[in-house]
């Protein structure tokens, strides 16, 4: 019985020990951004746009906020021509 909890408790921490490596790989450390500038197209909305430079594992609703943000924009109105500035978000584990 001794052998027995000796033989799981190897498997344990090996598995404990595999799962706290793949966390520290699949989630990030650190990001940081690369600007891009956007010039509004007849057509665009802060949705279609967002939706571009969306990541799949970000919330769109979040991006608009920081186009809206970043640009200092009161309310989703566009002018064709506009410039707006686009934070991309880019993940490393350094």
């Amino acid at each position: 019985m001794k052998n027995f909890y000796k033989k799981y408790n190897r498997l344990f921490l090996f598995m404990l020990t595999i799962f706290t490596l793949s966390m520290y790989i699949y989630y990030p450390t650190h990001t940081s951004q690369i600007t891009e500038k956007y010039v509004v197209k007849e057509g665009d909305s802060l949705w279609k746009i967002a939706s571009e430079y969306h990541d799949d594992c970000d919330n769109i609703l979040e991006d608009i906020y920081n186009i809206k943000k970043d640009n200092n924009l009161n309310n989703a109105n566009l002018k064709v021509g506009q410039v707006l500035v686009i934070k991309k978000r880019l993940a490393s584990n350094n």
